[in-house]
């Protein structure tokens, strides 16, 4: 298995069927009370040389995750949907969160788990609501 083929943690999340949930279409669907979205997701690996990756996203380009660019790292990344989803019913309009890797470095079939992967996540929301009567003007044109 090369580095590129190792799973990341959108690969788990596709895979992953959950009993209670059901994936939706858009982000307005799964987020009808946001009006617009903006998120800056910094990957950084704790000082080995490479310089920080950053990852921005508003409602038109939103994931639920983001992988972890470590080519030795397995099922990593940091997911970004829940923090969201918790904001949202909070009514929370700021947040700033860090956050390591889920994954972890192994072997190159994965058999072997060597350590949790090194590589951390600097996450930053800023969400825009809709008017109340925004919200209202869309559930009586649906």
């Amino acid at each position: 298995m090369s580095r590129k083929d190792r799973e990341k943690l959108t690969d788990r999340i596709n895979k992953t069927s959950y009993v209670f949930s059901r994936k939706v279409d858009s982000f307005e669907e799964a987020y009808p009370t946001i009006a617009s979205l903006r998120v800056e997701v910094t990957e950084s690996d704790l000082g080995f040389g490479r310089s920080p990756r950053t990852w921005p996203f508003t409602e038109r380009n939103f994931q639920h995750a983001v992988n972890c660019s470590n080519p030795m790292c397995y099922g990593g990344g940091v997911e970004i949907g829940w923090m969201i989803h918790d904001m949202a019913r909070n009514k929370e309009t700021d947040r700033e969160e860090s956050k390591m890797c889920q994954g972890y470095e192994g072997s190159p079939k994965g058999r072997k788990r060597y350590r949790s992967c090194l590589h951390s996540f600097r996450i930053k929301v800023h969400v825009k609501y809709k008017e109340e009567g925004d919200s209202r003007e869309q559930e009586n044109t649906t």
